[in-house]
């Protein structure tokens, strides 16, 4: 669980230097975002082994093709609600 991905302006290397920063750079990652979802999916876009799923998108099949999941506090909370 991380607080945030670090993108403050959507772009590709913002993403790419977070996964760097947790050696995730060649595992197929799905990052699950809170609010700050379509920033974060616009920003992963051109990286092909990460999925940015939002608390609405979730699913079992993104989840398994996943060799990790990053999930956001805020993103863990909405995740919470829906299944509650």
């Amino acid at each position: 669980m991380v607080e945030g991905f670090g993108v403050q302006e959507g772009r590709t290397r913002e993403v790419a230097a977070f996964l760097r920063k947790l050696d995730l750079e060649d595992q197929r990652v799905v990052l699950l975002a809170g609010s700050e979802g379509p920033l974060v999916g616009r920003a992963a876009r051109n990286l092909p082994r990460v999925a940015v799923l939002t608390p609405n998108t979730l699913n079992v099949a993104d989840l398994l093709w996943a060799d990790r999941i990053v999930v956001s506090r805020d993103a863990l909370g909405a995740v919470e609600e829906v299944l509650a």
